[in-house]
């Protein structure tokens, strides 16, 4: 019958294990020198905002808040009919662009339908 000897051992001289354990001291002192920290940082904060805050109330400033409700629109910002909306914007272009209007009588500035003026400007650069 065969011999069994077992595993052979796994023993690398080379190859070892950290010997001493976590520093836990070194990581409390850490923990609390961070949590200090954090509490200054904070105090101080609190001490700017309480700061800024007096001062807005000395020099006469309301502390600035949300209005309590919305202010009352004047009317509905929805368009009811755009497409007649557009027709009417058009139609309103149209007669600017296509009528005879004073601009302003007393210097002698009209206003001319574009066709008229494109003839114009065409007559003058044949000349």
């Amino acid at each position: 019958m065969a011999e069994h000897a077992g595993a052979p051992e796994l023993d690398n001289p080379e190859v070892s294990h950290e010997h001493s354990d976590v520093d836990l001291r070194r990581i409390a002192y850490w923990s609390i020198g961070l949590a200090l920290l954090v509490v200054l940082i904070l105090a101080f904060l609190l001490w700017l905002f309480r700061h800024y805050h007096e001062r807005e109330i000395r020099r006469g400033h309301a502390a600035r808040s949300f209005p309590q409700s919305a202010p009352a629109t004047e009317s509905p910002r929805l368009q009811i009919a755009p497409r007649a909306d557009m027709d009417n914007m058009r139609a309103a272009e149209e007669k600017i662009l296509s009528g005879y209007a004073w601009i302003d009588k007393e210097k002698g500035v009209v206003r001319i339908p574009i066709e008229r003026a494109m003839e114009i400007i065409a007559e003058r650069a044949k000349k």
